[in-house]
């Protein structure tokens, strides 16, 4: 099995490779402290993947980056990503992805939505998050090819900006 990235996303420990027949997820067991490296899940073969209950802590890398549809990014912890644009947690070119009930503390961003290649990132959700203490912004939605992704019912702690560059974003019910 071959755990080599098809397009970069940072630099990360873990790689998720998604095979045909199954869905690979990380669960209940992975905790990591002052490492470079965070977790990036990228797509092959068009399976999803489910990044859950990891505690990620002091890393200089994005903390969780996904690429690729139809995954779930849920129930994660991650705390001080050191890295000047770096977030804790990024979708590139990504589509149809949830991205709830995470907390995300002490970084300089929050959760990306981007587009870093040739696929949009549409139609994402981001819910039920609490984003504390970022330096810059809370949730970045990078372009206008970036359509239809919802914003809704986080918690934001101090920065409660939200830059939001896509087309026909929903932003609704956050606090």
């Amino acid at each position: 099995m071959s755990l080599v990235r098809s397009r970069p996303c940072a630099f990360s420990s873990i790689f998720l490779p998604r095979r045909m027949v199954s869905t690979y997820e990380i669960k209940d067991a992975n905790s990591m402290h002052s490492s470079r490296d965070g977790i990036s899940v990228t797509e092959r073969a068009g399976m999803a993947s489910c990044i859950a209950n990891n505690v990620i802590f002091d890393t200089t890398d994005v903390g969780i980056c996904i690429i690729g549809d139809h995954n779930i990014v849920s129930f994660n912890s991650v705390d001080v990503v050191r890295t000047p644009y770096y977030p804790g947690i990024q979708i590139a070119d990504g589509s149809y992805n949830e991205v709830v009930n995470n907390t995300i503390t002490n970084c300089e961003e929050g959760i990306t939505v981007e587009t870093t290649w040739t696929n949009e990132s549409s139609y994402n959700l981001i819910a039920y998050n609490r984003i504390e203490n970022m330096a810059k912004y809370v949730v970045m939605v990078s372009g206008a090819e970036d359509v239809g992704n919802m914003i809704e019912h986080n918690t934001f702690v101090g920065s409660r900006t939200i830059i939001d560059r896509g087309t026909d974003t929903l932003i609704r019910f956050n606090n």
